[in-house]
């Protein structure tokens, strides 16, 4: 999903730092990761976009689909191990 930072109707616009997040059946997930970004959080300069990964889908025909949570705050070491968590089971409803 693409979030863009985009002018008001009285066009002032600042930099924001934003984290997402998801909310189902009154549960909430996040933080989701922002593609391209090491942290958490993605920093929005006026007039920019960014693309947040919603969810992560088995190949197969009805396979499971995971939000994947971001819990890294501000990692800038690459050879670190990830704390990206895979474990939150999307309550994608089957079709029939």
């Amino acid at each position: 999903m693409d979030i863009a930072n985009v002018p008001t109707e009285w066009g002032k616009i600042n930099i924001v730092k934003v984290k997402a997040v998801v909310t189902v059946g009154g549960r909430n997930f996040s933080p989701l990761p922002w593609l391209g970004e090491s942290g958490n959080a993605a920093k929005l300069e006026p007039a920019v976009w960014q693309t947040i990964l919603l969810a992560a889908g088995d190949d197969a025909p009805m396979g499971a689909w995971y939000f994947v949570l971001n819990h890294r705050e501000g990692y800038s070491q690459p050879a670190g191990p990830s704390k990206m968590d895979w474990t939150n089971m999307a309550p994608i409803p089957f079709l029939t």
